[in-house]
């Protein structure tokens, strides 16, 4: 954890083992073991290293959520392409495109609608019109 939080805050900041350990007054060695596990740092030195990231004690040792590989901002990433080509279709193109996408999408059940029974027991998804 420590180490992934510390090469992450390297990486964002564009700094090397190399500058690092300069900084700090440690060898480089040093702090690849940090990067890769094989250390564990003191808490005295975390917290001589934090000032010279611009980072707190929180930033390198609380366990990051990982980014979301799901959702809108994730989706629009993925098909950025074809967003940018509606961009250049006519509106009645779009509209009949879209029209087009949520009877396919329809078809299907979403992960996040509530499960329902049918009178005889059987489980179905069944997507919510908006109101």
């Amino acid at each position: 954890m420590f180490g992934a939080n510390l090469r992450q805050i390297m990486k964002e900041r564009k700094i090397t083992s190399r500058d690092l350990a300069a900084q700090i007054g440690v060898s480089e060695t040093y702090i690849s073991y940090l990067l890769t596990g094989k250390k564990k740092p003191s808490l005295k030195f975390v917290e001589r290293l934090a000032p010279v990231l611009g980072v707190t004690l929180s930033d390198l040792l609380t366990k990051k959520e990982p980014p979301p590989t799901e959702g809108l901002g994730a989706l629009a990433k993925k098909y950025e392409s074809v967003l940018l080509a509606l961009e250049s279709m006519r509106p009645e193109l779009v509209a009949e495109l879209s029209s087009r996408i949520e009877a396919a999408a329809s078809l299907f059940p979403r992960k996040d609608a509530p499960e329902r029974q049918s009178q005889d027991g059987a489980s179905y998804s069944r997507k919510e019109k908006p109101g």
